[in-house]
């Protein structure tokens, strides 16, 4: 593969007249590094993270095509801050004239970004300055910031954006700057401050936790963004977290969903491709999970693929989380001829009501208090409200009530009707209150359904709630 990065050189080049810029002294030209070649060195090298915007300029080294006029601002930023042998940003480091060769680079981005020496994120001044602000503060101001603090960081398009997630979880060093300004965060200092002040906010303001994520969703993604930065690597990283990732971000080709999604998974490279149609993208993305053993991205909402043996699997299409809020382990699993098999899930008991220590967990989660009014219905209901604040794309009756917590789903009228339907849940891709599911049920025809689910409850193997295979066809 071409791994294209803007270098220094001392002279103009001749032959072809390639193109250069020259930039505070120094000229930089785009040269062709190819992977493979183990005798010719690769330069260390910055990655730029920005975000494009409205406004368009000619290009300076493809002179066929715009780039944004936010460019070169970001490039002149990172080399004031980032003094560096060699230079990766998209406008001219992507070959815009080579469609193969553009379609291999925007699906190797997760190489390419963790094969950087560091990603320097370009922001906003004012947003900069809202980040500067919040990590100087004392523990006393954490509590009362300066008014319009929240709102410049819940504005800031650079966190709102697609690509913004795979290329900061990729980076092994993460930088912070202000367009055009002489300063960085350095990222790894700024999270500790930043989750403490959200905290001490909401207990100063008497906000719950919840209540102000959604107020402020693009603060709760900031937030998310930098904690997987820090917890988690592309091999530990579930295909469910990346989805809950990208849930909040904004694209503006469906097709880039899925570069950027593929480029948080896997840090393989990509050789030249034929053309993609969305439908591929997707079938990319499902098959890089597979062969990595992670089956999360099955707990997806949306339609089921109608082929046999594939009914399990969402059909190829935009993906999104039955419950976009982060998580945490994964769900092992692998093809087999007929389907496929998820590993260590538990298969739910029969209806009954919910026990004291499921109930004392579930009411601590909802910070409701205890009483004799509260019915089990009446707590399932006040699950399905939080999760439906939370993004749940189920259905507000509750499939099943258990001794162990409360079971949601998808298709809840058709798993209802089928008095034989089995309701899952898995072991190992939890949140703190409860874990993802899956119902299975056969129609009229026989032929099996299924459907992703929520369950909120305590979810611990014991006499009741076994491990097992559950296969898939």
């Amino acid at each position: 593969m071409s791994l294209f990065l803007l270098v220094p050189i001392s002279e103009v080049p001749d032959g072809n007249l390639a193109p250069y810029l020259e930039l505070r002294g120094q000229r930089w030209a785009v040269e062709n590094f190819q992977v493979s070649e183990e005798n010719r060195p690769i330069p260390a090298y910055t990655c730029i993270s920005y975000v494009w915007g409205s406004g368009r300029t000619p290009n300076s080294m493809h002179v066929t095509v715009e780039m944004s006029d936010r460019t070169l601002p970001a490039l002149l930023t990172a080399m004031v801050n980032c003094p560096c042998a060699a230079y990766w940003i998209d406008a001219f480091c992507i070959p815009s004239g080579d469609p193969a060769g553009k379609r291999a680079t925007l699906q190797s981005m997760g190489y390419i970004y963790s094969r950087a020496e560091q990603v320097v994120c370009i922001t906003s001044v004012t947003s900069f300055k809202a980040l500067q602000e919040l990590s100087s503060l004392d523990s006393s101001q954490l509590a009362v910031p300066r008014t319009g603090l929240l709102e410049a960081l819940d504005k800031n398009p650079w966190i709102r954006s697609v690509w913004t997630y795979q290329e900061v979880v990729n980076s092994s060093r993460l930088l912070i700057c202000g367009e055009g300004l002489a300063q960085t965060l350095l990222a790894h200092e700024f999270l500790n401050r930043f989750s403490q002040f959200i905290v001490r906010y909401c207990h100063a303001q008497h906000i719950p936790l919840l209540s102000f994520y959604r107020m402020y969703p693009l603060i709760s993604a900031f937030e998310d963004l930098i904690l997987d930065w820090r917890t988690a690597n592309y091999t530990e990283r579930s295909a469910y977290q990346v989805m809950s990732g990208m849930e909040k971000r904004h694209w503006d080709k469906d097709a880039n969903f899925f570069y950027s999604s593929i480029g948080a998974l896997t840090q393989v490279l990509v050789e030249r491709t034929p053309a993609s149609s969305l439908e591929a993208l997707a079938e990319s993305f499902m098959s890089t999970c597979e062969n990595k053993h992670d089956f999360s991205f099955i707990f997806t909402s949306g339609r089921r693929d109608p082929r046999d043996g594939l009914r399990w699997r969402p059909t190829p299409q935009i993906l999104r989380s039955i419950l976009p809020w982060p998580c945490h382990g994964a769900q092992d699993g692998h093809r087999t001829p007929r389907g496929a098999v998820l590993k260590d899930m538990v298969q739910l008991p029969g209806a009954s009501a919910i026990s004291a220590d499921t109930r004392a967990a579930i009411l601590s989660f909802l910070k409701v208090d205890n009483s004799p009014e509260l019915t089990d219905a009446r707590i399932a209901r006040l699950c399905f409200d939080t999760f439906s604040r939370l993004g749940f794309r189920g259905d507000k009756e509750p499939i099943m009530i258990t001794a162990n917590g409360v079971f949601f789903a998808q298709d809840a009228s058709a798993i209802l009707s089928c008095p034989n339907a089995e309701l899952w849940i898995s072991s190992t891709l939890k949140w703190h209150f409860g874990c993802l599911g899956l119902a299975v049920w056969r129609d009229h025809e026989n032929a099996k359904r299924y459907a992703p689910a929520v369950f909120i409850g305590i979810v611990e193997e014991g006499e009741n709630l076994l491990k097992q295979d559950l296969p898939l066809d």
